[in-house]
């Protein structure tokens, strides 16, 4: 039975401190199957376009003349007549269970279970209309970057090898492995500026909901075969994204 953990605290110039930590553990419970399990957390700091980029957009609408939209960063001072908060970094909770085992010379699988929450993702906001103040005359919409959605990720990883197959003069190894996803989806509701729920708006639109959760495929399989005869190696990889 093993167990081990590791704690780090560091500070940031540009988005303040940092505390994280993991703990694992590991029992065999025969010599041919060990069950395994962590727990962990972590961050990732935001980006540097993310904090300083901006930029304005001008378009010629018939009628309306020309338009401008544009994109804010949140150190600002467009950011604090909107009330915008600074970026933080992305906050992580991660835990896995599983099992491994070798169950021949030649044979080996390990299946895991895993649970991912993330607090506080940064996402690009969708154009939103500005408020009506003098400030923002002739400013048709504006995004920005913001700390907008907390998820929940879950799933089993699975892996399966069968090596030293041999097949004339060479040797065949065989892999497949797989993912299959459970849960992907947001976890309570999306963090609106004020003046964005005052307008009936929000920065999280039907789009990017898809492109964070309804796009990406439930399970994908990667089945690999390398075969090894004299100084020669000969690979097939196939994947599939269900």
């Amino acid at each position: 039975f093993l167990l081990s953990g590791t704690v780090r605290a560091e500070n940031y110039s540009d988005f303040g401190n940092a505390f994280v930590y993991k703990f694992s553990s590991r029992y065999n419970l025969s010599d041919q199957f060990t069950v395994r399990s962590s727990y962990s957390t972590g961050f990732r700091a935001p980006t540097l376009h993310q904090i300083y980029t901006q930029k304005s957009q001008y378009s010629f609408i018939p009628g309306q003349g020309i338009q401008v939209g544009g994109l804010v960063n949140n150190v600002s001072p467009e950011a604090l007549l909107l009330g915008l908060d600074k970026l933080d970094a992305e906050k992580s909770k991660n835990f896995t269970i599983g099992i491994g085992g070798k169950l021949s010379r030649n044979f080996n699988f390990t299946v895991d279970y895993y649970d991912i929450q993330v607090k506080d993702r940064i996402v690009l906001g969708s154009e939103v209309t500005p408020p009506d103040a003098p400030a923002f005359e002739g400013l048709s919409d504006l995004s920005f970057f913001a700390n907008a959605i907390d998820t929940k990720t879950s799933g089993i990883d699975a892996v399966f090898n069968y090596n030293n197959i041999m097949i004339g003069e060479g040797e065949l190894d065989l892999t497949l492995s797989g993912n299959y996803t459970l849960k992907n989806e947001r976890d309570g509701a999306v963090k609106n500026p004020a003046f964005v729920e005052a307008n009936g708006q929000s920065i999280v639109n039907a789009t990017q909901e898809a492109l964070f959760f309804t796009s990406r495929p439930v399970t994908k399989w990667i089945f690999g075969s390398n075969y090894e005869i004299g100084k020669f190696g000969f690979s097939l990889n196939n994947t599939n994204f269900g």
